[in-house]
C-alpha cells in the first residue's frame, strides 16, 4: 500500500507533538533558562513534569482552591491529583491548608516557590502565544478555520 506523503508528514509532526510532554521538551528548557540563576526554583522544575507544570499554572489561577475543584479543572483524576499535591507540599511548590469553616476540605495555595513557576509558566504561555500569532498572521481566515477543522477531526477520531 502506498501511503500518501501528505498523511504521512501529518502523523510525523503529531507524534512530534506528542512526544513533548518529557522531562526535556522545549517549554521546559525555556523555562529553566529563564529560572537558572534562582537556587530555590530551578531545582525543582527540573524534577517536574509538563503535566505537573499545568496543574502549578491552574493552582496559580485560581488559588486558593479546594483540592477537590482541581481533577474536573484538570482532567487528572482524584488520586493523581492528592499525590501529586502531597509531592508538592513536600518540595515546598504549595502550601496545604484547612480553612476554619471547613475541617475536611483541604486547600491549596502556592508558595514564594511555586509562585515563581506559575510566574516563568505564564511568560511561557505569552512567548508561546506571540510565536504562533506571528505565523498564523500569515495565514487567512478560511485558511485557520480549515486547520483548526482538521486538528478538531483528528483529535476526535479515536485513531
Amino acid at each position: 500500500m502506498q501511503l500518501d506523503e501528505n498523511v504521512n508528514n501529518i502523523m510525523s509532526s503529531i507524534g512530534k507533538l506528542l512526544n513533548e510532554d518529557s522531562r526535556n521538551d522545549n517549554e521546559k528548557v525555556w523555562m529553566e533558562n529563564q529560572l537558572s540563576a534562582d537556587g530555590d526554583a530551578y531545582p525543582i522544575l527540573k524534577k517536574l513534569k509538563t503535566s505537573d507544570i499545568h496543574l502549578i499554572s491552574l493552582i496559580g489561577k485560581y488559588e486558593p482552591i479546594s483540592v477537590k475543584k482541581l481533577p474536573n479543572l484538570s482532567g487528572i483524576s482524584q488520586p493523581t491529583i492528592s499525590r501529586t499535591i502531597k509531592r508538592f507540599a513536600e518540595t515546598k511548590i504549595v502550601d496545604r491548608y484547612y480553612k476554619a469553616s471547613n475541617n475536611k476540605e483541604t486547600f491549596v495555595n502556592l508558595t514564594s516557590t511555586g509562585q515563581k513557576l506559575f510566574d516563568v509558566h505564564d511568560a511561557l504561555e505569552k512567548h508561546i502565544y506571540t510565536n504562533l500569532k506571528n505565523i498564523i498572521d500569515e495565514y487567512s481566515g478560511d485558511d485557520i478555520n480549515k486547520f483548526v477543522e482538521i486538528l478538531s477531526k483528528i483529535t476526535n477520531s479515536n485513531i
